[in-house]
């Protein structure tokens, strides 16, 4: 419901749109990174057993979906720098 008018992320925004998948996973990297920070300045500020583990589980979560992020980034960027596949033949000539 939200989609519909227009109250998502940037990065999300730019999936509606062909050409701006690389855009959309800088944007979820930066976002990602944000994430994972204040996910530490909570672990080193907040105390008590379940939390901690709370707080961890949300760090190692931030932390991965980084890895995702980059690794869309780089896979966008390899698409990008490649040559097109050469023409599929099925035997049938023209």
């Amino acid at each position: 419901m939200s989609a519909i008018f227009g109250i998502v992320s940037p990065g999300t925004y730019c999936l509606f749109f062909s050409g701006y998948e690389s855009l959309a996973a800088l944007l979820y990297t930066i976002g990602s990174v944000g994430f994972a920070s204040v996910d530490f300045q909570e672990l080193l500020t907040f105390e008590g057993g379940y939390l901690r583990t709370n707080i961890c589980l949300s760090l190692i979560g931030s932390i991965f979906y980084i890895i995702g992020s980059v690794v869309s980034v780089l896979a966008e960027r390899a698409s990008f720098m490649s040559p097109p596949p050469p023409p599929l033949h099925l035997g049938i000539l023209p």
